[in-house]
């Protein structure tokens, strides 16, 4: 994804189809056969986008602590938007954005952040956290981190599960781990309720990152899937 791991830190205009273009260019251009979608929070809303737009490319998916941009929205009662849209506008002034990111990429703070998308405290080990404070070193990752925030305020940020899960017809797994502090578990059975296609898994003592905190537990559930529901 641009602006993220060793990515270029490019000052783009952030957005879940701008990742899902990204996605299907490499597709095309190094795959170009129908494959199985696997993302995490952002990721599994830019597997969802990229099922929704193109359809030839994508015949099964994994969404793991899928996000809804448009909750928020929906949220907020109408007279109050253009007051909240002014609000985030400020906050997302570089001004204040790129002190917060310097604070926020030492090394103590990225560990509460880990601290908190982990259940389980024993995966915050010291090899994370090397990991995780290496991109925010990188050349032009403030400037990114602002553009990436001011995406993400944006009523357009991302597609809305609601309106494209009930439309898709491929086999889809849907894992949620029921201590995810980022995504709140609860909307794990409703959006399964979106669509007879999804197969809901929620794993115990798990927080916002599975696939990393239980590897184990989570390969066998996708494996397993796979051998049932994708020819």
């Amino acid at each position: 994804m641009l602006g993220f791991g060793a990515t270029e830190k490019a000052p783009a205009s952030y957005s879940i189809q701008l990742w899902t273009e990204q996605v299907y260019d490499f597709w095309r251009s190094f795959i170009n056969q129908p494959v199985v979608l696997v993302g995490n929070s952002n990721g599994s809303l830019i597997s969802l986008a990229a099922a929704d737009s193109y359809p030839k490319m994508v015949n099964g998916m994994v969404m793991m602590s899928l996000p809804d941009p448009s909750i928020e929205q929906e949220a907020i009662p109408p007279i109050l938007r253009p007051v909240v849209a002014s609000i985030k506008s400020v906050v997302a002034s570089p001004l204040l954005l790129k002190p917060l990111f310097y604070f926020l990429r030492q090394p103590n703070m990225l560990r509460l952040w880990a601290g908190l998308a982990y259940a389980d405290k024993k995966a915050v080990t010291d090899e994370l956290i090397e990991i995780l404070a290496v991109p925010p070193q990188d050349r032009g990752s403030a400037r990114a981190f602002s553009a990436l925030f001011r995406g993400t305020i944006r009523a357009d940020f991302g597609p809305s599960v609601k309106k494209v899960l009930p439309n898709l017809s491929i086999p889809m797994l849907l894992i949620w781990g029921d201590k995810d502090r980022f995504v709140p578990p609860t909307f794990a059975k409703q959006f399964a309720s979106y669509n007879q296609n999804v197969e809901l898994v929620q794993l115990d003592n798990t927080g916002h990152c599975p696939h990393d905190e239980c590897p184990e537990r989570v390969n066998q559930v996708i494996l397993d899937w796979m051998d049932k529901c994708i020819s």
